[in-house]
């Protein structure tokens, strides 16, 4: 049963008034223009019940929150990727001199630029071990100018370098966080809740399901009793008037009109009790968990389903 079960308090929004006059086939949830009574059959109320019980609208989030537990305890097992990169740039001026050659000052410009980044892949195993695999580019350019105007010399020197750095590590617990269980006991535990919390809320729309229909038939014995006692008032005054006609054409004696008299009061007690009884039991298992003829209005008629 998908979505779930039926709220008391809801069901009082939902199905309510299943009361009243007779069980009459006809479109459920629909309401008839003669009578204004809305007609609603048992799978219509549970499904009313059902769609809008705020129990259930909770119930039905917890199964997503666990599922979204799982993700985030699986992630612990996901790879991690970074990337970095870093420029260096310094350039400096000054004068050097040659103690052999007095007065020979150079000036000399001295430039440096520097390219180092690194990529790096790491990845925690359900096992409990551990890899890091990275890779380490570094590109160096030196630039050298001397210039000494008073021997004329003019030099200039580059250099570039280019190293690259590749490594692989490799990590094994012996003891603690050893093995499958205890690394993914967490990720267990999440994935039990998530079946868990399915079975709560298929318990809790099985619950909700056989309160609302205990309910419904309980207006519908309600429903039948008073038919009962209509009907058998009914034969009673048929027979009050057959008991008056017989009297007056002296096939019958005065005293039976008195004994039918008494068996019509009889009956239109009858009558008053299954009445009472059936707005007892409707108020009381019924509208406590619906009422629809407030949304709707209108009386309520049952459908007695076979």
């Amino acid at each position: 049963m998908e979505g779930g079960t039926v709220n008391r308090a809801q069901l009082v929004s939902c199905i309510a008034g299943l009361v009243v006059v007779a069980m009459a086939a006809g479109p459920a949830a629909a309401q008839s223009a003669a009578d204004n009574t809305l007609e609603l059959r048992l799978h219509d109320a549970l499904r009313v019940a059902l769609e809008n019980n705020l129990e259930l609208v909770g119930e039905r989030v917890d199964p997503q929150i666990a599922l979204q537990q799982v993700e985030i305890e699986g992630s612990v097992f996901d790879a991690t990727f970074g990337a970095e990169i870093q420029y260096t740039d310094s350039s400096a001026d000054g004068t050097a001199s040659d103690p052999s050659v007095p007065g020979a000052d150079a000036s000399v410009t001295n430039e440096f630029e520097q390219l180092t980044g690194g990529l790096n892949l790491s990845q925690l195993l359900n096992f409990g071990a551990t890899y890091t695999l990275s890779y380490t580019p570094d590109d160096q350019t030196t630039f050298n100018e001397n210039v000494n105007q008073t021997l004329n010399l003019f030099e200039i020197r580059s250099t570039d370098s280019l190293n690259n750095r590749l490594a692989l590590s490799y990590t094994m617990p012996l003891l603690k966080n050893f093995g499958r269980a205890v690394n993914t006991e967490r990720l267990v535990l999440a994935r039990s809740n998530v079946e868990i919390s399915k079975e709560d809320l298929r318990s809790k729309a099985i619950e909700v399901m056989e309160d609302v229909e205990g309910a419904y038939w309980d207006v519908v014995a309600g429903v039948e009793n008073v038919r009962t006692a209509q009907l058998a008032l009914k034969r009673a005054e048929d027979l009050l008037e057959l008991n008056r006609k017989k009297v007056e054409v002296g096939t019958l004696a005065p005293i039976e009109i008195t004994q039918a008299e008494a068996g019509v009061a009889s009956q239109e007690e009858g009558v008053i009790v299954a009445e009472t009884t059936l707005l007892e039991v409707r108020r009381l298992r019924l509208d406590s968990r619906v009422d629809l003829h407030l949304a709707l209005g209108g009386s309520l008629e049952t459908e007695n389903e076979s």
